[in-house]
């Protein structure tokens, strides 16, 4: 496949593609501000619920089970374009974001927390990028992590590859105290 002077457009195309199809793939429809939790339909001894934004997932109960998980979704004009995960663990919580492919690697990522007592900024590094998107982690000690509750909005800024448009991906914080709460008494 030739384009304008001879430059092939395949790999472009593929990215393209690829981007598209994440952000279909990742699109979820507005969740009501109604809080359900529901046992997983095969697992009796999971919990799956929906608090707002937030999405509250344990795998199973007990000493030997997966930590439980909540997560949203990371959105630019009305596009969900990535995810945020917290998964607890003894010394406060591992924070991962879930960033869509084309983003500038080199350039990393601005992970920022707006809210009336938390409030900063960090520069994050990307981990790897895979089929599904690049990944950035950031482990919140416990103190952050217990203050989270008391924020209103997390902001993701990242650079788009060949000098392109810096885009803010927003995830509104409405349901996360809440779905926190429910993890620490699941656990």
């Amino acid at each position: 496949m030739k384009g304008i002077g001879g430059v092939a457009l395949l790999p472009v195309a593929l990215v393209i593609g690829c981007l598209a199809g994440y952000a279909l793939s990742r699109s979820a429809a507005p969740v009501a501000s109604v809080q359900t939790a529901a046992p997983k339909a095969n697992r009796p001894d999971a919990l799956d619920a929906r608090y707002q934004s937030w999405h509250l997932n344990c795998a199973s109960r007990g000493p030997e089970s997966a930590p439980c998980e909540v997560s949203a979704s990371l959105v630019e004009q009305g596009r969900t374009l990535g995810n945020i995960t917290l998964v607890p663990n003894p010394h406060g919580a591992k924070l991962m974001l879930r960033l869509p492919l084309g983003i500038d690697v080199q350039s990393g990522v601005i992970f920022t927390l707006l809210g009336r007592k938390t409030e900063g900024s960090k520069q994050l590094s990307v981990s790897r990028c895979d089929a599904e998107g690049c990944l950035s982690i950031l482990d919140l000690p416990q103190p952050l992590f217990n203050s989270l509750s008391e924020i209103g909005e997390i902001r993701t800024r990242v650079r788009m590859l060949h000098n392109g448009p810096q885009i803010t991906l927003n995830c509104s914080a409405a349901g996360l105290a809440p779905a926190l709460l429910a993890m620490n008494a699941w656990q």
